[in-house]
């Protein structure tokens, strides 16, 4: 290498100008080249729009879900039990039946109809509405909002479909007029909830896609950004998987999982032990679970909001937990502090 000339401080400044092109290069050689995002697909609706209503999809994107389940109407034969589901996108109520069974009644906002279902339009208080009886287990019901939006009210508990699909018809009733006014109850949630993250954005391709296998040209997003999928979202496949949830304290409830600390925050890292059968085999994975935040509604059991990072993997069990490991505390680094 060449001798610096010059006086002392020419010979200081362009030394560090050495320093800094050799740091830079090392850096651009250990970074991980940017990948392009590929597509998301988000499903339509493939039923002609609901008449009659005047809520919007960014109404509902804001919506509290549980605010649907009518207390007045569930509680015919007992005090209902209301909680948030597994998304904020989500709500279960349970209560007894007409026949004094137990029911649930399930209320979820979502881009389509789930597959697989026959949705019949009917005209019900001037609104359009959806039905499918079609599953033994539940009776469901739904609004088709815009084009990526709809609200799906099903209930289940019996087999007797006059029970479930009357209880389904009685809460949809009470729905409707909020629909028709569009006067839609917003979740009364602070802007850093994990209700108002995109999962998606948590995330960038080219560390998602460090997962064996994965379809590099696939991404799925949940309604609203509550959960993202890089890769092909079924168990068979291998995938890197996002979500939020409204949940209950963390616990370390296997012998195989453990507690460790992401970002300041309590998390619980769990292996996923892969299977088999004749009709389909379940990869191997691993969950990170990260405690984000206090979760605090009156009569509500579930306390906290939870982030879940997951790899699964055509790998050996508990191979994948240190890649989970990883994208968990990139993903906690991008979120409201």
């Amino acid at each position: 290498m060449l001798p610096i000339m010059g006086s002392p401080s020419h010979r200081a400044t362009v030394g560090f100008l050495l320093v800094g092109l050799l740091i830079a290069g090392c850096s651009t050689e250990r970074s991980a080249p940017s990948v392009p995002p590929p597509s998301s697909l988000v499903p339509s609706v493939t039923v002609p729009l609901s008449d009659g209503i005047s809520v919007t999809e960014e109404q509902l994107r804001r919506a509290d879900p549980c605010a649907l389940a009518d207390r007045q109407v569930l509680s015919a034969y007992g005090a209902p039990t209301i909680e948030p589901g597994y998304l904020f996108t989500d709500c279960e109520a349970t209560f007894l039946g007409a026949d004094r069974s137990g029911l649930t009644l399930s209320i979820g906002f979502d881009f389509a109809f789930p597959d697989g279902f026959t949705m019949t339009p009917r005209v019900r208080a001037g609104v359009t509405v959806y039905g499918d009886t079609g599953d033994d287990n539940w009776c469901r019901r739904g609004v088709a909002v815009a084009e990526h939006a709809v609200i799906s009210l099903a209930v289940g508990g019996t087999p007797d479909t006059n029970v479930t699909c009357g209880t389904a018809d009685r809460a949809l009733d009470a729905v409707l007029p909020k629909l028709v006014d569009g006067d839609l109850p917003a979740a009364d949630l602070p802007a850093e909830s994990l209700a108002n993250q995109d999962a998606c954005a948590l995330l960038r391709p080219e560390e998602a896609f460090r997962v064996p296998g994965v379809d590099k040209d696939q991404l799925t997003p949940g309604f609203n950004g509550q959960t993202c999928t890089w890769g092909n979202p079924v168990v068979s496949d291998p995938h890197a998987y996002v979500s939020f949830s409204p949940a209950f304290p963390l616990d370390a409830d296997s012998p195989r999982d453990r507690t460790v600390e992401i970002g300041g925050h309590n998390a619980v890292v769990h292996p996923e032990v892969g299977g088999s059968n004749s009709s389909y085999r379940t990869l191997p994975g691993c969950e990170v679970r990260i405690e984000y935040r206090p979760f605090a509604r009156q009569g509500v059991m579930k306390s906290i909001e939870e982030l879940s990072v997951s790899v699964t993997a055509d790998a050996q069990d508990e191979s994948s937990c240190p890649l989970a490991t990883d994208l968990a505390k990139l993903a906690v680094g991008r979120l409201p502090r």
